[in-house]
């Protein structure tokens, strides 16, 4: 079942459709649509009375799978491939405006950004972030690369932006591509004007990588964006699962900061709590070391709740085992916690090339695909 999934997902994926209109002000400008990834449009002209309606106006086709939702600015829409190309077109005709090629291989993009007339985009296997004019494309800086290129490291995260601030997380720390080390993760932070790093934090922290089997461990990787407390200037990010995926051989113990959601200064960088998932002692009753692949991913929405206090913000977060967690923003304290998966032998370790009979399994990934937006429209 889950491979015919895989199938459909993949074909959709290689089409982008779009709305005839979008109204002024509702545009969508980040893959989540806001700072607090919360995935929500507020436009009403599609509603459960007349979505059955919907039929295709256009089909774009880019030549590489789309994995991430299109921005939408006024009449143009951007999307990235997974050859990083990015690609603006008209949503009336479906028209190519124009299209910037990195010229880069090919890896699964998750997503850029827009913010007053600029697109900022990841380049996967470059390791660098581009700036772009929205209007025509051309580029107005590229970042240097953020790691060494080579072993596991790629640039997969959509861009994240709060003032003269562009934050971009690392990604595949556990896929070795051209041979060891595996990445260790980070978090960069980038000048808005030009592309220069401010400043760089690890997301690895302890003996697990620092000691003998450094150049093993890698991993805990933030590829997938996170939210924002723009009046605070916090972001709440995701970091994944520890490397190797399978086997904890070369390190036992807690793997810091694998499988943790994580709150960060975004001026100073510095790490201001961290929340694990997946690790001894954790509210959710996961004690033994990831050895599944659950990574803490495509979550961290900022929402804000009526309290009794009053007004209330808190970070929501989840993993690839299923589980949802809410925290305490300031603090990281969990409030309350669940999960939502079908679990069968998630207390037996993985084989080491991640076979045997568990769910979620290695690559069922239960919370990993995220919601299909706007890839149909409602014909006048």
């Amino acid at each position: 079942m889950k491979q015919q999934l895989s199938l459909i997902l993949a074909s959709v994926f290689l089409i982008t459709l779009a709305c005839s209109t979008i109204a002024v002000g509702q545009n969508w400008t980040m893959v989540n649509y806001d700072d607090s990834m919360s995935r929500h449009s507020n436009q009403t002209e599609i509603g459960k009375d007349n979505v059955n309606q919907l039929e295709v106006k256009w089909i774009l086709n880019t030549g590489s799978t789309i994995e991430d939702s299109p921005l939408i600015v006024g009449n143009t829409g951007y999307v990235q491939n997974n050859k990083y190309q990015v690609i603006a077109f008209d949503m009336d005709t479906g028209l190519n405006k124009w299209k910037y090629d990195p010229k880069t291989g090919s890896s699964p993009a998750h997503g850029i950004a827009y913010d007053k007339g600029v697109i900022y985009a990841p380049t996967g296997p470059n390791g660098t972030v581009v700036a772009l004019n929205a209007d025509h494309g051309k580029k107005i800086w590229e970042s240097p690369a953020l790691q060494p290129l080579g072993g596991s490291f790629v640039l997969t995260s959509p861009p994240l932006i709060w003032k003269d601030y562009v934050i971009a997380g690392s990604a595949f720390g556990d896929v070795v591509l051209q041979g060891p080390p595996a990445s260790k993760g980070t978090v960069t932070a980038l000048d808005k004007k030009t592309g220069k790093i401010v400043w760089q934090i690890n997301t690895t922290a302890g003996e697990w990588v620092t000691g003998e089997n450094a150049s093993t461990n890698g991993g805990a990787t933030v590829w997938t964006g996170g939210a924002i407390d723009t009046d605070k200037g916090i972001v709440y990010l995701p970091c994944g699962n520890p490397a190797p995926d399978f086997d904890t051989s070369s390190r036992p113990g807690e793997n810091l900061y694998s499988n943790n959601v994580i709150a960060v200064n975004i001026t100073t960088g510095k790490i201001l709590w961290a929340t694990p998932f997946i690790a001894a002692g954790t509210v959710l009753n996961v004690t033994i070391p990831d050895t599944h692949d659950w990574d803490t991913c495509w979550g961290t929405n900022l929402v804000t709740i009526n309290s009794s206090k009053g007004p209330e913000k808190i970070v929501i977060g989840h993993n690839k085992r299923g589980d949802i967690m809410a925290m305490n923003s300031t603090t990281g304290k969990p409030i309350w916690w669940e999960n939502v998966a079908y679990l069968y032998r998630t207390d037996v370790p993985a084989m080491p090339n991640g076979s045997g009979a568990v769910w979620p399994s290695p690559s069922g990934e239960s919370m990993h695909i995220q919601p299909l937006m706007r890839i149909m429209s409602m014909l006048p």
